[in-house]
């Protein structure tokens, strides 16, 4: 059968209308990055760059089209941060390498007749013991976040690492508590013995006897044992404080107020993680003896009069402990 011309025409107009109705204005925006962020700049531009529509909701967040702090904020999360965690482990670790090779540990003569002193007592051993485990838990789920991806993730696969990392950021959150509540406890129960004074100087002038010559006078902490307190006291507050805004998004801080407490709260964790690197090594390998201080609570006698003699010479006749006087300040071995 053959089709009539005037209908073959229709067919063909109708065709031709469909596609001229599907084709974009002249005007449309363009695909292109440049293009379309000039296109942009004619909505709602704010001074820190930000470019804004309008919206008819509540949160005035689901506005934003163009945050140029949010690239970087990436940037530094996938490009940086893991070089700069990476960095200051691997030199701590390197620092107390060396120290180890070089200095060696600062060995002590033990008492002859085993006596041993109480150093600690149990609550402040918990809240020791408990504000560290913590620091630790928090420590390696907060690594995962910027290694995981290219550590575990090739090992155990996608599936796992999902799992994995979703329960390490619901623990990593909840833990976070503990550790701001044992940081408060160790904060009130050794501020005062940590209170700087004249002998921190005589410590730091000798670098606490670690190479060679006397050790120091020191009461129950040394100087060296005070800046990692109040380097404690003071970045673990930061980290709290961060860590709780991270905690509560938008409450206080905007978008970009989040972005900076992140990159503050991660760079702050990545330096407390170098320092208790150091603070592990000297309170077990690098000064032998120092551990039982945390485990039972008591050491011996020659290494309290070695490292503490003046606290030593003030606990000896409270604990009943027949008076000696200090040894003679020895080099380390």
């Amino acid at each position: 059968m053959r089709i009539p011309k005037v209908a073959f025409l229709l067919v063909l107009l109708g065709l031709t209308s469909g596609a001229m109705a599907l084709e974009l204005p002249q005007n449309r925006p363009t695909t292109d990055r440049a293009a379309l962020e000039q296109q942009l700049q004619q909505q709602r531009n704010l001074p820190d760059g930000r470019i804004e529509g309008f919206v008819h909701i509540p949160d005035q967040k689901e506005g934003v089209l163009i945050q140029p702090l949010g690239r970087s904020f990436r940037d530094f999360r996938t490009r940086w941060q893991p070089w700069i965690d990476a960095a200051l482990i691997i030199v701590a670790i390197g620092a107390m390498a060396a120290l180890y090779f070089i200095a060696g540990p600062m060995r002590y003569t033990k008492d002859r007749q085993g006596r041993t002193i109480q150093r600690f007592t149990k609550l402040e051993r918990f809240v020791h013991w408990a504000t560290a485990v913590s620091f630790i838990w928090l420590s390696l789920t907060g690594l995962n976040l910027v290694f995981g991806r290219w550590l575990l993730q090739p090992l155990i696969g996608d599936t796992s690492f999902s799992w994995l990392s979703s329960l390490a950021k619901l623990s990593h959150n909840s833990v976070g508590l503990a550790f701001i509540l044992g940081l408060a406890l160790m904060t009130v129960q050794w501020i005062k013995p940590n209170l700087p004074s004249r002998l921190d100087w005589q410590w730091i002038k000798a670098a606490g006897g670690m190479f060679g010559g006397p050790h120091p006078p020191a009461r129950k902490f040394n100087a060296g044992q005070k800046m990692i307190y109040w380097i404690a006291v003071f970045g673990g507050g930061a980290i709290s404080l961060t860590g709780i805004a991270l905690l509560t998004p938008f409450y206080v801080l905007d978008i970009g107020g989040m972005q900076l407490m992140q990159v503050v709260h991660s760079v702050i964790a990545a330096l407390m993680i170098a320092v208790v690197i150091g603070h592990i090594y000297l309170g077990s390998i690098g000064v032998p003896g120092s551990l039982q201080a945390m485990s039972s609570g008591r050491v011996d006698v020659n290494w309290a009069r070695t490292h503490h003699g003046l606290w030593a010479a003030e606990e000896e006749p409270k604990q009943g402990i027949s008076a000696a006087p200090v040894p003679s300040m020895r080099p380390a071995e």
